[in-house]
């Protein structure tokens, strides 16, 4: 069978779910390379809004919310 790109398809996920949270940090006119607290916290719920729209269990969204915002917090 002949290969259609020269991309493994590993490579393509993380290109796909980089373009997602790209996206989100465009949507709340956010910098993706250089973040603000502020604009992870936004980024954070817009995924959670996109999460829960592609039938991801609510639970596991809620626990891994609650998980970055942890992390967030901790940032100076």
């Amino acid at each position: 069978m002949k290969e259609t790109t020269k991309f493994k398809p590993e490579k393509i996920e993380k290109m796909y779910v980089d373009s997602i949270i790209e996206k989100a940090f465009a949507e709340v006119d956010g910098d993706f390379k250089n973040p603000t607290k502020e604009t992870l916290i936004q980024v954070v719920m817009k995924l959670k809004i996109y999460a829960a729209g592609v039938f991801r269990d609510s639970k596991i969204i809620e626990k891994h919310v609650g998980e970055i915002k942890q992390l967030i917090d901790k940032l100076d």
